[in-house]
């Protein structure tokens, strides 16, 4: 009986929290936007600079692999035409030459791969960070309770258009970020 009594007034009161939570929502006018993620992070002249910026890194990094491929592939050409006038010593010597040139071409092509990622992963952070920080203070400064990032993975189901401040964020971002350069 007294566990009744006690389900009973503990569902009351939970029941007048929700009211008055209810209420407090009612009553106190909360401003609510949304941005398209996507469209922010793709057409932020930030997040535009990193990816070149890293493109042009990619190309030099390309050209020293390519310099070291076609190294390679001279040696081997160069092997294979006199292979046959060569001793086994001589043999062995350059089929470990070219084992070596093989194994520094591979692990430089690792090196790249991780130096690359890691490259994109501290641009992309930076210019997320860029774009975060610029929200936030946006929305202090209009006033702004929530702004709700969409994507794609549908982490926003519906929004109405007026609702959208992804225009005016992207340009208001991209203003200051050529104000700061």
């Amino acid at each position: 009986m007294r566990l009744i009594t006690f389900l009973s007034w503990f569902n009351g009161l939970i029941g007048i929290l929700l009211i008055c939570f209810g209420y407090y929502l009612y009553t106190k006018k909360t401003t609510v936007a949304y941005v398209k993620t996507g469209v922010i992070i793709e057409k932020y002249q930030g997040m535009i600079d990193a990816r070149n910026k890293l493109d042009r890194k990619a190309q030099e990094w390309g050209g020293n692999l390519d310099t070291l491929k076609f190294n390679l592939d001279k040696a081997l050409i160069s092997y294979n035409a006199t292979k046959t006038k060569l001793s086994e010593k001589q043999k062995a010597a350059q089929e470990l030459s070219l084992n070596e040139q093989k194994n520094v071409l591979m692990k430089y092509s690792e090196e790249l791969e991780l130096k690359a990622q890691k490259e994109e992963e501290q641009l992309t952070r930076t210019a997320l960070n860029q774009i975060n920080s610029y929200i936030e203070q946006y929305a202090k400064t209009k006033g702004y309770d929530l702004i709700v990032g969409t994507t794609t993975n549908g982490s926003l189901l519906y929004g109405a258009e007026k609702l959208d401040i992804t225009e005016e964020i992207l340009k208001e971002l991209n203003k200051s970020y050529y104000s700061e350069k």
